[in-house]
C-alpha cells in the first residue's frame, strides 16, 4: 500500500475524518449531551466536507487506474455523489417533520445503498490485492454500510446507555477512513512513481462554477432587505412574506456555498502545471463546511420563524440557528479569501499581473465589506427605531455586501479563461 499515491484530496478526506472524531471524543457532548445541538451542527458540517473531498478524490483516483478498476473508483463516486444528494433531500423533508418521519425508512436504505456502492467500488479498484479487498470489504461491511435493520437493532441494544451508542457511531466514522485507505492505497499500489493525470480545462470548469455561486450568493444577499424594505408599509404580510425570503435566501445560500467548495475542488483536480492546490483545497474545505451547517439550519430556521415559541421544538431551533453566529460568517469570508490567494497565484504564474493584483484588491475589499455588512446588519439594525432608520442600515449593509460579492464574482468570471493552455504549433512546410 502506497499513501503518497493515493489522490491528494482522497488523503485530505481521510485525515479531515480523523480530525473530525478527534473533536467529537473531546467534546462534553458526547458524554454529557450538553451542547448535542451544537455538536451535530458541527458534524454535518465535518460530514458534507469529507465526502465533497472523497468525490473528487474518487474521480481522480478513477484516471490513475486501468479500466476495471477505473470502474470501481467511478462506483464510488456514484455513490458518494447519492450521499450528497441524500442530504439534500433530507434537509428538505425536514421542513415538516410528517415528512421526515415518513420518509426515514426509505432515506435509510437509499443511504445504505450509496455506503454499498462506495464501498463495493473501492473493493474493485483494489482487486488486484484480493487479500486487502476482502479485509476492506468485510470492515466496511461490518462497521460503515450496516443494513437498517441491524442499526435499528444495535440502537435498540444501547438505548439505555446513549454514551456508548455515540461512541459505536464515531468508531463507525473513524473505521470509515481507514478502509478507504487501505482500498484505495492497494488500488494504486502498481501505479508508477510520480504519475500525474492532467485536465487543464477543468480550471476554467472550476472557476466557473465558483463564479455562479457568488452570482447566487449575490442573489440570495439582496433578496430579504429588498423583500424588507418593500412590505415595510403592509405589516399585515411583511411577517410571512420577509420569514418565506429569509428561508430561500437560506437555501440558496447553502447551495452556493456547495457549488463553491465543489467548483475549487473541480479546479484543484485538473493538476493545472500553474495552479498550486493548497489554496484550493482551503477555500473547498471551508465552503463545503458552511454549506453543511447553513442547510442543516434551514428546517430550523423555518421552525423558529412559523412555529409556536412556547414549545420545545422552537427553542432547539433557536439554538441551533444561532449556533456559530460569528464562526460561520468567518469560515465563509476566509473561503473566498482563500481562493483569491489561489487565484494571485496562478495569475502570477500565468502572467496576467493585472488579475494578480485585482485578486489581492479582492481578498481585501471582501473581507473588509463582508465584516461591514455583518455589523452593520448585526448591531445596529436591531436598534433602529423607525422604519426609515431601518431602511438606510439596512441599504447600507445591502451595498456592503453587493459591492464584495461582485467584485469576487467578476474575478472568478476573467480569471477562468487562464484554465485554457495553448497547444503548440506544429511545424509545417511547402513542397514545391
Amino acid at each position: 500500500m502506497s499513501w503518497a499515491k493515493i489522490p491528494l484530496a482522497l488523503r485530505i478526506a481521510i485525515c479531515m475524518n480523523g480530525v473530525f472524531i478527534a473533536i467529537a471524543l473531546m467534546s462534553p457532548a458526547v458524554h454529557t449531551f450538553e451542547g448535542a445541538e451544537e455538536l451535530s451542527l458541527f458534524r454535518d458540517g465535518c460530514a458534507l466536507m469529507v465526502e465533497g473531498f472523497a468525490l473528487y478524490g474518487v474521480l481522480e483516483l478513477a484516471k490513475l487506474l486501468p479500466r476495471r478498476a477505473a470502474f470501481g473508483a467511478r462506483l464510488a463516486a456514484v455513490g458518494w455523489t447519492a450521499a450528497i444528494l441524500l442530504m439534500l433531500v433530507h434537509v428538505g423533508l425536514s421542513l415538516d417533520p410528517s415528512w421526515r418521519e415518513s420518509a426515514t425508512p426509505t432515506i435509510g436504505w437509499v443511504w445504505w445503498g450509496a455506503m454499498l456502492a462506495v464501498g463495493g467500488g473501492l473493493v474493485i479498484a483494489a482487486a488486484r490485492k484480493p487479500s486487502v479487498a476482502i479485509a476492506g470489504g468485510v470492515l466496511w461491511l461490518v462497521m460503515v454500510a450496516r443494513p437498517p435493520v441491524i442499526q435499528v437493532w444495535i440502537f435498540k441494544q444501547l438505548m439505555n446507555d446513549l454514551t456508548l451508542w455515540s461512541l459505536v457511531n464515531l468508531a463507525g466514522y473513524a473505521l470509515q477512513g481507514v478502509a478507504v485507505g487501505l482500498l484505495a492505497g492497494a488500488a494504486v499500489g502498481g501505479v508508477p512513481d510520480g504519475f500525474i493525470v492532467r485536465d487543464p480545462q477543468r480550471v476554467r470548469w472550476g472557476l466557473t462554477k465558483i463564479a455562479g455561486s457568488l452570482w447566487l450568493r449575490l442573489i440570495a444577499m439582496a433578496i430579504v432587505p429588498i423583500v424588507t424594505m418593500v412590505t415595510l408599509g403592509d405589516r399585515a404580510h411583511a411577517i410571512e412574506a420577509v420569514g418565506y425570503t429569509v428561508v430561500g435566501a437560506g437555501v440558496v445560500n447553502g447551495l452556493a456555498m456547495l457549488g463553491f467548495g465543489l467548483g475549487a475542488l473541480d479546479a484543484a483536480r485538473s493538476n493545472h502545471p500553474d495552479l498550486r492546490r493548497g489554496a484550493f483545497y482551503v477555500a473547498a474545505a471551508a465552503a463545503l463546511w458552511c454549506a453543511g451547517v447553513m442547510l442543516h439550519q434551514v428546517p430550523e430556521l423555518y421552525r423558529r420563524i412559523f412555529s409556536d415559541p412556547d414549545n420545545y421544538p422552537y427553542e432547539r431551533s433557536r439554538v441551533i440557528v444561532e449556533a456559530f453566529e460569528y464562526l460561520l460568517p468567518m469560515v465563509a469570508a476566509a473561503a473566498v479569501a482563500a481562493w483569491t490567494v489561489g487565484v494571485d497565484g496562478f495569475a502570477t504564474r500565468r502572467e496576467r499581473l493585472d488579475l494578480s493584483e485585482r485578486a489581492q484588491r479582492t481578498a481585501v475589499l471582501y473581507i473588509v465589506l463582508s465584516f461591514a455588512s455583518y455589523a452593520v446588519s448585526r448591531w445596529l439594525l436591531p436598534d433602529a427605531r423607525t422604519d426609515g432608520s431601518r431602511m438606510l442600515v439596512m441599504l447600507v449593509a445591502l451595498i456592503c455586501g453587493v459591492v464584495a460579492l461582485l467584485n469576487a464574482a467578476r474575478l472568478a468570471s476573467d480569471t477562468a479563461e487562464l484554465g485554457n493552455v495553448e497547444q503548440p504549433s506544429i511545424p509545417t512546410a511547402t513542397i514545391v
